[in-house]
C-alpha cells in the first residue's frame, strides 16, 4: 500500500492526483494549540526515517488508528515524542521540523525534540545545525546529496558539507496567513519499488519563476518532477510518503 501523509487542507485538486496515482491519504487534523497556517502541517507534527515515524500526540494518535496494519509494516515503528497540552509559538514548534537527505539531519537542533535527538544518536546521522526553525519547512528533499532551499543559512550549511545545493531567489510559495511559505513544505520526494525517483509539487511548478532551474536541477540527479495540480504552489506542510 502507498500511503501518503498530507495536511487536512490541501486543496481538491491535489488530493484526486495524488488519489489517481495510486496513494492513499492520510490527514494530519488541525491542533488548536499551533499557529492557523502550520496547525496541520505534517512537518510540524511528524518526523519520518528509516526505521519509522516520530510524532507529536495528536498525530501519534491519527496515525496509529488510520495508518498502519501492524502485521504489514513489522519493520515500522510509530513513537509518541511529546504531547501538545496549551498554546505554541515559533521556535517551540519546530521540535521535529527537520530535513533528512541521506544520512544527514538539517534542522535547529537548540529546538530539537529530545526523542528525535536520541534517534539521530542511534541512527548516526550527521547533523547540520540551522539557525531556521523551520527547517524542513525550509528544504526541499531532492535525493540523498540534494536539496533545494530559499534559505542562505541552511545553503551554506548544506554545501560546506558537501550537499549539493539550488538555492533559489525568490519566495514565491503561498501560505495564508503568512507573507510566504516554503519551498520544503511544498513538496515531498517519494522512491518506488523499482528505484524510481519522484519529486512531487503541491501546485504547479510552473507557477515559480525559476521552474527552470528547479527542473533542471531534478533531470540532472534522474529525479521526475510531478506537479499535482495547475494552482500556485501552496505550503502545506510537505507530504511524507512511506
Amino acid at each position: 500500500m502507498k500511503r501518503a501523509i498530507i495536511d487536512c487542507r490541501m486543496s481538491e485538486k491535489c488530493r484526486k492526483s495524488l488519489q489517481n496515482q495510486g496513494f492513499e491519504l492520510i490527514n494530519i487534523s488541525k491542533n488548536p494549540h499551533y499557529d492557523e497556517p502550520v496547525s496541520a502541517h505534517p512537518d510540524v507534527f511528524i518526523f519520518v526515517y528509516e526505521n519509522g515515524i516520530i510524532a507529536e500526540k495528536s498525530a501519534y494518535d491519527a496515525l496509529s488508528k488510520h495508518l498502519f496494519d501492524f502485521s504489514e509494516n513489522t519493520s515500522l515503528s510509530i513513537e509518541c515524542a511529546y504531547e501538545t497540552s496549551s498554546d505554541v509559538r515559533y521556535p517551540d514548534d519546530c521540535a521535529l521540523n527537520f530535513a533528512k537527505c541521506g544520512n544527514a539531519l538539517i534542522g535547529n537542533y537548540r529546538a530539537a525534540s529530545p526523542r528525535l535527538l536520541e534517534t539521530a544518536e542511534k541512527m548516526h546521522y550527521m547533523k547540520i545545525d540551522v539557525k531556521q526553525g523551520y527547517a524542513k519547512c525550509n528544504t526541499c528533499v531532492v535525493d540523498d546529496n540534494s536539496i533545494i532551499t530559499e534559505d542562505n543559512g541552511i545553503a551554506k550549511a548544506c554545501a560546506k558539507e558537501g550537499i549539493d545545493v539550488l538555492l533559489l531567489k525568490n519566495h514565491e510559495v503561498k501560505l495564508g496567513g503568512y507573507g510566504n511559505g516554503f519551498i520544503g513544505g511544498a513538496s515531498g520526494n517519494y522512491t518506488d519499488e523499482n528505484k524510481n525517483k519522484f519529486l512531487y509539487f503541491i501546485g504547479d511548478l510552473k507557477t515559480h519563476t525559476e521552474w527552470k532551474k528547479i527542473y533542471e536541477f531534478c533531470g540532472e540527479r534522474n529525479v521526475e518532477v510531478i506537479s499535482l495540480s495547475d494552482e500556485p504552489l501552496y505550503d502545506c506542510g510537505s507530504i511524507f510518503f512511506i
